[in-house]
């Protein structure tokens, strides 16, 4: 079962357009874990696939550091839109 706090953060975070506002609801909401921060911003993006290079170490703050970028680029936002409008499985995109 989910968090209901962390449901109104996630909720607040797919409003947010930049780094400062992001940067902004983590200190509103005292969120200071990379790792916290990172699945949050996935779990609002619908959970996406990210590939790392394969034998390399990343560390809590460079994924977080991805992932936020990944985030701010928006393009998860169109895919949100297509599956509530009920298109799913659409192979443009897929890689």
């Amino acid at each position: 079962m989910k968090n209901y706090k962390s449901m109104s953060i996630i909720e607040e975070l797919a409003v947010c357009e930049s780094k400062a506002g992001v940067e902004k609801l983590w200190k509103a909401h005292k969120i200071t874990e990379y790792r916290e921060k990172t699945k949050m911003l996935r779990e609002c993006m619908g959970d996406p696939m990210t590939f790392y290079l394969p034998g390399k170490e990343i560390d809590a703050a460079s994924e977080y550091k991805v992932e936020l970028e990944i985030f701010l680029l928006g393009e998860w936002r169109i895919i949100d839109l297509y599956k509530k409008a009920g298109i799913k499985d659409d192979k443009r995109f897929c890689c």
